[in-house]
């Protein structure tokens, strides 16, 4: 063969140079790809809300009125204690969203009266007298499922099957909830009910969801109006400064009833403040009972009209406040919040 044809192959520093072009074209292109499934998720995540806000209407269309907040105790007078069945609003909506099979199993075997509203019964769904329940409570939904939440922390938290939030004394006000019969194993929620200000514990700025409501798309539209009131927001896993050692916690679909708005917003880093806590290390204030999202800056929203809002987790928290109520005649300044 003639000298002058003969071929070379790379160098060492050649191999080593086109490397590290690849690398850099490969650094280039990760933070797009996140942001595309970032992007994504958000999208899914719009969609679950829209999905559930759309279930709650066709349940109002069924029974004329929308799904209780959560069936809480059968007397007005003991509203603020756990001896109801706990069952939240999004275990009302599964027929309505092509969870026919789940509802059924979870309706079996119960008492009559069960899950009417006010209900018969002074028994927690979760506290072991209905193997059929115990057993659909345990299905994972996914259109309760937001997929920017880590798979693996939801999965291992523990299902928290009931809430309710008191006041224990001027402008003081605390959350209580089922940690003791919490469950890993009880299908999660990434979405929960909006409750208002503070439910029933106070005439400002009431939500949609509160104990044993039977709220309408027509006073709430006759009223503040269903596309700016707050219906469902999302929540993420987290821990409990009191009980720092048990891990994650998250809501259950079947106990995820109604959070109030009072707490404010917190971002996904204050809310997973992770213990030890220290002077430096504060454990956050009700970490769990707040709306948040692993969605970068904001939390989403289902409006009562189906429709879903962006809000940033900076927003002002007055209107904020105000667009969680349903009859509190506020205008909101959506400026502000969104």
């Amino acid at each position: 063969m003639d000298r002058g044809q003969r071929r070379h192959g790379f160098t060492l520093i050649e191999l080593l140079v086109v490397i590290a072009i690849i690398a850099i074209l490969i650094g280039l292109l990760l933070p797009a790809v996140q942001k595309v499934r970032a992007a994504a998720a958000r999208t899914t995540c719009q969609n679950n809300l829209h999905q559930i806000g759309l279930a709650a209407a066709n349940y109002e269309s069924t029974y004329k009125h929308l799904p209780p907040g959560y069936l809480g105790p059968p007397s007005a007078a003991n509203f603020q204690s756990n001896g109801g069945p706990m069952i939240g609003c999004l275990a009302f909506l599964l027929p309505y969203i092509e969870q026919g099979n789940v509802d059924q199993q979870m309706r079996a075997g119960m008492p009559s009266g069960y899950f009417s509203n006010p209900s018969t019964s002074t028994t927690r769904w979760s506290g072991g007298a209905f193997a059929q329940t115990l057993a659909a409570a345990k299905n994972e939904i996914s259109t309760y499922m937001c997929p920017a939440t880590d798979p693996g922390q939801m999965q291992n938290a523990m299902g928290i099957s009931w809430s309710y939030y008191v006041q224990t004394g001027p402008g003081n006000y605390t959350v209580n909830f089922g940690s003791l019969g919490a469950d890993p194993t009880y299908g999660k929620s990434s979405y929960i009910g909006v409750a208002g200000y503070l439910g029933l514990l106070s005439s400002t700025a009431q939500g949609v969801n509160v104990v044993n409501s039977k709220n309408t798309l027509g006073k709430i539209s006759a009223a503040d109006g269903t596309s700016n009131t707050l219906a469902f927001g999302e929540v993420i896993p987290t821990y409990i400064p009191a009980n720092p050692t048990a891990g994650f916690f998250a809501w259950t679909w079947m106990g995820a009833g109604s959070l109030p708005t009072g707490f404010g917003l917190r971002s996904p880093n204050s809310a997973n403040n992770q213990p030890p806590y220290t002077a430096t290390n504060p454990a956050p204030p009700y970490p769990l009972f707040y709306f948040t999202s692993w969605h970068d800056g904001v939390c989403q929203f289902s409006m009562c009209d189906g429709s879903v809002r962006v809000v940033r987790l900076s927003a002002d928290f007055t209107n904020y406040v105000f667009a969680s109520g349903w009859a509190d005649g506020m205008i909101v300044d959506w400026s502000q919040v969104e």
